[in-house]
């Protein structure tokens, strides 16, 4: 009988995971965007372009860069010339200012052997996924 409550309770358990609980909160927009951010940062500092791309929307557009494509040749030359090196990336001072389906995410600080940048980030809920579609660099 203690064996069959155990696996009952188990998979209530199981079920409340997979499913969701009714009573969660959905997650802010804001907080939404911080998730994408932080994991976009560890992305970066540990050079793995390929999954920092993941976070580009596809219509991504740069005054420099023009696209996705651009940005993620920019990045990788960057990679290649060792300038992402150590590179630290500072989000403590970041604000989020959101409008309707897109934010401004400002100030990130990004630190490499190459020299300092402040990044201005412009993201878009693209079906309920926060996307980088602007990117303006202080300093580069």
């Amino acid at each position: 009988m203690k064996k069959l409550a155990v696996m009952s309770v188990a998979l209530c358990v199981l079920a409340a995971v997979v499913t969701g609980c009714a009573t969660t909160a959905k997650k802010s927009p804001e907080d939404a965007i911080k998730e994408q951010i932080a994991a976009w940062k560890v992305a970066m500092e540990a050079q793995d372009i390929d999954k920092v791309m993941t976070f580009f929307s596809s219509k991504f557009e740069h005054y420099d860069w023009n696209d996705k494509a651009g940005a993620q040749a920019f990045l990788n030359d960057a990679k290649d010339m060792g300038y992402l090196e150590g590179a630290e990336i500072l989000t403590t001072d970041m604000e989020i200012k959101l409008e309707g389906d897109k934010a401004t995410v400002y100030p990130i600080d990004v630190n490499t052997v190459a020299g300092s940048v402040t990044l201005e980030l412009t993201v878009a809920n693209e079906g309920g996924t926060w996307m980088v579609v602007g990117l303006d660099a202080a300093g580069l």
